[in-house]
């Protein structure tokens, strides 16, 4: 867990202490891939909110992409915030695999 935060920590760390400047930040994306393995329901719950938090100061220079099939950051995220990666074969041909969840008028089932 602490290699996937390093660089965001980074990027706290230098942009605290340099100076304030007329610049905006660039855009950063940072990619999480299964965090749900590596931490329990409430931390995962936690770890959204830091996102979020984060997300709010930088007003929108940041961008998260988590991947998950964890029940407890899909149930803490809202709609706006879930996207799915539907099959091609399922899709019009050129359309984008990334659909956003409620764009989807599709239905979810928890087994």
């Amino acid at each position: 867990m602490i290699s996937e935060f390093l660089p965001l920590v980074e990027h706290q760390i230098l942009r605290k202490l340099a100076p304030r400047s007329d610049r905006s930040i660039s855009d950063i994306i940072v990619l999480m891939d299964m965090p749900g393995l590596r931490l329990p329901p409430q931390l995962q719950s936690r770890l959204l909110d830091y996102i979020r938090s984060i997300v709010r100061e930088e007003n929108e220079n940041i961008q998260f992409i988590i991947v998950t099939n964890s029940s407890a950051l899909i149930d803490k995220a809202t709609t706006e915030e879930l996207f799915m990666l539907m099959p091609s074969q399922q899709l019009a041909e050129g359309s984008n695999q990334l659909v956003k969840v409620s764009d989807s008028d599709m239905c979810f089932v928890r087994f």
